[in-house]
């Protein structure tokens, strides 16, 4: 496997897009991809603290590891919020996925998820803009990839 993040994120967006428990999502958005509609809630995928090391000597591959960041806004114009709903799909989908295959049945990663001690994290955080909730979360979940 030769490791392209972009087309990495690509395949990251497809799989959650089509998810069930993701359904209420309105807008994905990440590097590279042109959006000319922001509804909300949307999601920015996104890919935090890469670093790159070799396997071991006996096995030069590189080993890739970084976190896909999933980056949730909402508007909430309602007394509900749909940001749990979105936040279990994420996990929900992690859980359902834990190697990221491609259209062809590929697997794109060895590890996405919880691995050698890496854990998903969150926040949770909220403001008020012209009297309107503005909700927004972050879910970092772990990745690891060994590319030839």
């Amino acid at each position: 496997m030769s490791f392209d993040p972009i087309s990495f994120l690509e395949n990251v967006e497809r799989i959650f897009a089509q998810a069930s428990g993701l359904s209420s999502v309105k807008t994905w958005t990440r590097p590279t991809k042109l959006s000319t509609s922001l509804e909300t809630p949307e999601v920015a995928i996104e890919m935090i603290a890469g670093n790159i090391d070799s396997i071991s000597l006996s096995y030069p591959n590189k080993q890739i590891e970084f976190y896909v960041r999933f980056v949730i806004f909402e508007e909430q114009t309602l007394s509900t919020s749909k940001m749990g709903t979105i936040y279990s799909g994420v996990i929900d989908t992690v859980r359902s996925n834990p190697d990221l295959k491609n259209k062809s049945g590929s697997a794109t990663c060895d590890y996405f998820g919880t691995f050698y001690g890496r854990n998903i994290s969150f926040d949770l955080a909220a403001t008020e803009r012209n009297g309107v909730s503005v909700n927004a979360m972050k879910i970092d979940v772990p990745c690891l990839v060994r590319d030839t």
